[in-house]
């Protein structure tokens, strides 16, 4: 105890991994992508290091609702409609049949 208080120490990393905040999470993907503005108020423009032909993107709140589909997508700068939606965080995937990519976007007011 501290204090007359219980106490406890959690250790977050192990001998030899790097720090935590060094390990990427924007994206989970073989398809290169990046979304720009991010965070955004209204409108983003999802950019592909390739043409996507016949792809699928999907719009995600973090509860896992599926919130926007659109599905035959081609081209490698498509715009994103987030205007409609709360502030908070979305989960935006893309899958084009062989490969797939998931990024994080921020919708703020």
């Amino acid at each position: 105890t501290f204090g007359g208080r219980d106490s406890f120490i959690h250790k977050m990393s192990q001998p030899g991994a790097p720090p935590i905040n060094s390990r990427p999470i924007e994206s989970r993907s073989a398809i290169s992508t990046k979304v720009f503005p991010n965070p955004t108020n209204g409108y983003s423009t999802l950019t592909l290091g390739q043409d996507a032909v016949d792809a699928t993107i999907h719009i995600y709140n973090l509860s896992g609702q599926l919130l926007k589909s659109d599905i035959h997508v081609t081209g490698n700068n498509l715009k994103l409609d987030f205007s409609s939606y709360s502030p908070g965080m979305y989960m935006v995937e893309i899958n084009d049949g062989n490969q797939s990519s998931i990024i994080k976007v921020m919708r703020v007011e």
